[in-house]
């Protein structure tokens, strides 16, 4: 068999195998196969310069084809290392550089072949076996072209080893490099092997992950078709929109069946198709029950090999409970806003109504005045009071409104707040109230009369077709279950209860698990604040009560206020008086800058008995304080220009120490200093008032101020 054929023959094969690697490496640009690369070139380059060498008989080219062949060692332990992610050794390259120097040495020498060849080809062939078994022993997971590889390198460095042995004989050597051809084939298909396993194997691995991420993700993920048809979308979509399953998204056509309005979609292409990708993109889908849902689109085109749109792909994100919050932000604003537009007017409108009331009670007392007037008298006053209550109704709502509690009956406050109400209830809404029992309950009344307004605001509401209206009101303690649901297992206290029933439309289960959300409406916008119901709930909590809720969509709603009954009597204020509760002697300074509210306030102090000294402001109060030599009473407003109530208080009691101070805020919270004035004031006066209210505040300060004294 001719040697040099097959060496011309392995070269080419280096060569081939090396032009196969370096194309692998520019694909997947992995460094060990540009070292693979690099010794394969080498082996070549050495292979080539034997087989000139062989042809020419010039010794020297075999040495220099002897110098590649350490080169590609050198390269083979270092793309092992990188394969197997360790650092490259460096001694396999000093160990083949030393051997070389000996090789030379040796030829210089004149030693046989054996010793000039057997160290270096010693050194060779052991890199190719510990390559080949580390290959073997760490690779993971193992290939087919692992096998293949580290079979190859193993055998090529058995090969390697026996060749300082046998290349002296002759007929071994044609043979040994038709094997050397062989074991070139079989590592560097090995290695390719190995390269395109371990891409198929990284690929396949990227793409679960990226379906893994794709599922798993918390927001919806879809992938459509052009026409508008979903081919893959994540679980998280399929919540969104509110549909069962995926196969139910796959059936729709997103334009028609998803958009609110279709559109939409047409404007989106148009406007994103030049750039390829859709960021923030705001939509308004609507979900499988027909609801809105408001969206935010994340999404790009995918192009084919020829540069044509394939299909989409992207991320929704379902911002309707931001969107609902910014919404419940701006309503709070506005809350706000009308909160502080009440605030002023009550201000304003309760002096008003001090005038009304005071002059309807000075009528009523007149004596001689006939039924007539008085009739007229009581018409006037109870327009005041229920403007009044309207006053209080509207604080209330904005959360302007202190509590004052007293006692009340209960059934009383339902069916004033039904009379009330009346004449907004259409017609078509029969309203039936049980026979109420006094029932007396701790409560501020302007609150309380909210909390059953809203009921009955809200079962008008549930009943578009007419129907009817049922309040009663029962007392009991609660039963085993209700102190359960309601964490009140040691309540033992009786209740009264309030129940609101209608036969309107009713609720789910969904919409009774959000009825007290502030905000939270199902009328449509503009219709309702969703503020009612919620309001209802915090009133009725802050008075350690609470509302339980019952309802069936098209059977009615019941609602039920528990309310702990109060342990006192109810109080009760006398309407109309024949005159005052008693008479008191003594000087009076009247401090308020409404001539109108204070012209009628020293009407009723001086119907009290007493002489009254007017002031008209802050400041002129004071001149009046400091020329005074004794003052029985101060009654002042708080909020005035210039120097407020406060500050005439605080200077009239330094001066006068034991002097009852009385005063008077058209609007407790607006008013400011409403804690500096408990301090310094024996009792606060909220307008409007009623003569006799005045009458009491006053009896109470002076009878506590004699008690003090005498103790």
């Amino acid at each position: 068999m001719a040697v040099l054929p097959i060496v011309i023959l392995i070269s080419v094969t280096d060569f081939t195998t090396s032009a196969v690697l370096s194309a692998l490496y520019l694909r997947i640009r992995e460094r060990y196969l540009l070292a693979w690369c690099l010794a394969f070139l080498a082996y070549g380059m050495g292979h080539c310069l034997t087989a000139i060498s062989v042809a020419t008989s010039v010794g020297a080219l075999f040495g220099l084809g002897t110098l590649f062949m350490a080169g590609a060692g050198v390269l083979v332990g270092a793309a092992t290392d990188m394969l197997l992610g360790r650092h490259v050794r460096r001694r396999w390259a000093v160990i083949i550089i030393l051997t070389n120097v000996w090789a030379v040495v040796a030829t210089v020498m004149g030693l046989e072949f054996m010793w000039r060849t057997g160290p270096l080809m010693f050194a060779l062939g052991s890199v190719h076996i510990a390559s080949g078994i580390g290959w073997w022993r760490v690779r993971r997971p193992r290939t087919f072209g692992t096998h293949i590889a580290a079979f190859g390198l193993v055998l090529s460095g058995i090969h390697i080893l026996n060749f300082p042995f046998l290349a002296n004989v002759t007929w071994t050597v044609p043979w040994g490099f038709a094997a050397a051809t062989v074991l070139v084939v079989l590592i560097g298909y090995g290695v390719v092997i190995e390269a395109l396993e371990t891409a198929l194997q990284s690929s396949e691995q990227a793409k679960v992950q990226n379906e893994r991420f794709f599922e798993l993700a918390a927001v919806g993920a879809f992938r459509s078709s052009l026409a508008g048809a979903f081919t893959q979308v994540n679980p998280r979509l399929v919540d969104i929109l509110g549909y069962a399953s995926r196969e139910e998204l796959y059936a729709l056509r997103i334009p028609g069946d998803l958009y609110m309005d279709p559109s939409q979609r047409s404007r989106l292409q148009e406007e994103h198709t030049d750039a390829g990708v859709a960021e923030g993109v705001a939509l308004t889908w609507k979900r499988k029950d027909g609801s809105p849902v408001y969206l935010k689109l994340h999404g790009r085109i995918v192009f084919d090999d020829d540069g044509k749109p394939d299909h989409y792909e992207g991320f929704i994100v379902d911002v309707s409970e931001a969107r609902e919050l910014q919404e419940q932000l701006v309503r709070a604003q506005r809350m706000e806003a009308v909160g502080q537009l009440a605030g002023g007017v009550a201000h304003d409108f309760n002096n008003l109504l001090t005038v009304v009331l005071a002059s309807a009670a000075l009528i009523q007392r007149e004596p001689g005045k006939d039924e007539m007037v008085l009739a007229l008298a009581d018409d006037i006053a109870a327009a005041a009071e229920r403007g009044a209550s309207l006053t209080t109704q509207l604080l209330t709502f904005a959360h302007k409104q202190p509590m004052k509690t007293t006692v009340v009956d209960f059934g009383e406050v339902v069916e004033a707040t039904v009379h009330l109400l009346r004449r907004t209830i259409p017609a078509s809404i029969s309203i039936v109230i049980d026979e109420m029992q006094e029932h007396p309950v701790l409560a501020d009344r302007g609150q309380l009369q909210q909390v059953i307004m809203n009921l009955i605001i809200n079962a008008r509401n549930a009943m578009p077709s007419g129907g009817e209206l049922r309040l009663s009101i029962e007392q009991r303690r609660l039963s085993w279950a209700e102190r359960a649901e309601n964490k009140r297992t040691d309540d033992d206290r009786d209740f009264a209860i309030l129940t609101v029933a209608d036969t309107g439309v009713g609720m789910s289960e969904e919409v009774m698990g959000r009825v007290f959300e502030p905000f939270f409406t199902t009328r449509e916008v503009g219709a309702g604040s969703g503020l009612g119901l919620s309001l209802v709930f915090g009133i009725v909590t802050r008075m350690e009560g609470f509302v339980a809720v019952d309802s069936e969509p098209g059977e009615g709603t019941a609602f039920q206020v528990f309310w702990p009954v109060a342990e006192a009597q109810v109080e009760t204020v006398a309407h109309r008086k024949a005159g005052p509760l008693r008479t008191i002697a003594g000087l009076c300074l009247l401090v308020e800058d409404e001539d109108a509210v204070r012209q009628a306030v020293c009407r009723m102090l001086e119907d009290i008995g007493l002489s009254v000294v007017q002031a008209t402001d802050g400041n002129e109060a004071l001149e009046t304080l400091a020329a005074l030599e004794q003052l029985d009473l101060l009654v002042s407003d708080l909020m005035m220009p210039g120097t407020s109530g406060v500050e005439v208080a605080k200077v009239a009691r330094k001066k006068f120490p034991s002097m009852p101070i009385v005063c008077m805020s058209g609007y407790a919270e607006g008013d400011g200093g409403n804690e500096d004035c408990q301090e310094v004031a024996d009792a606060l006066l909220c307008k409007p008032f009623r003569p006799e209210e005045l009458e009491q505040v006053i009896c109470r300060v002076f009878d506590a101020g004699r008690a003090s004294r005498a103790k």
